[in-house]
């Protein structure tokens, strides 16, 4: 695999965890290792 597969491989990864993302119909917030929250979305998937 080289360099523009991987980024290509890392763009569809991070573009499917936001399609899920955008399908709950709940408040999610996601929490990194320390337990700080990096990002919020509101129920239509949209970063807060």
């Amino acid at each position: 695999m080289d360099l523009a597969d991987a980024e290509k491989m890392i763009r569809e990864t991070q573009q499917y965890a936001k399609t899920i993302l955008n399908s709950l119909s709940a408040h999610i917030a996601i929490i990194d290792s320390p337990g700080k929250e990096n990002s919020t979305f509101d129920q239509r998937g949209e970063n807060k």
